[in-house]
């Protein structure tokens, strides 16, 4: 078992990295918007916000369910192992779509596009965010209050990466798709070097 100040690290290693994966995806968005609507904004922001807990609350409590069915338990040795895939396959993700470097077609759209753009956004991560949730299952945090910490960078990184967007242009998006793959495959190996 690793120590709560390592779990902590891990947590926050996940957060940047989904929360880089998330601007990026936020920045192609806002990128199209030709005006953000503050009230609209700050409503979808906390639908984001909820959905994310929702998914991550999910995926934690279906590995909580599998250890009280101790499925998961008869393989409590692969349970890191399986944390770690799954962060390793959303980094690979996160890399690929960095060095494939896709240009969007940037036309501005009203601001009732906001709501889309949430809808999308929320499909686009629905998946890994609950793969993380079962991830963070797996290495079996101390305290739930580590998914708040997922759950608020993934809102700020949404601010972020709309004002970002809609302010300078999509062009960033490659870099935060790098620094976060680069973050989540640093959060794999101090898995394996504290769980393995």
């Amino acid at each position: 078992m690793q120590s709560m100040d390592a779990s902590l690290l891990l947590v926050i290693g996940i957060a940047l990295g989904l929360g880089f994966d998330l601007y990026a995806k936020a920045v192609c968005q806002g990128a199209l918007l030709s005006r953000i609507d503050k009230a609209k904004l700050a409503l979808g922001l906390l639908v984001c916000g909820i959905y994310q807990l929702i998914v991550l609350l999910v995926g934690y409590a279906l590995t909580i369910w599998l250890r009280g069915s101790y499925l998961a338990d008869k393989g409590e040795a692969l349970n890191p192992l399986i944390s770690m895939i799954i962060i390793a396959v959303i980094a690979i993700r996160m890399l690929k779509t960095a060095w494939k470097n896709e240009s969007i077609v940037e036309s501005r759209h009203d601001e009732k596009y906001l709501i889309r753009i949430f809808t999308s956004l929320c499909l686009q991560v629905g998946f890994y965010t609950l793969l993380t949730g079962i991830a963070l299952g797996m290495m079996q945090l101390r305290s739930i209050y580590e998914i708040g910490i997922l759950t608020v960078v993934c809102i700020i990184a949404v601010l972020l990466g709309l004002v970002g967007g809609y302010r300078f242009g999509y062009s960033q998006k490659t870099g935060a798709y790098a620094i976060g793959g680069s973050i989540l495959v640093i959060v794999v190996v101090a898995t394996g070097f504290l769980y393995l």
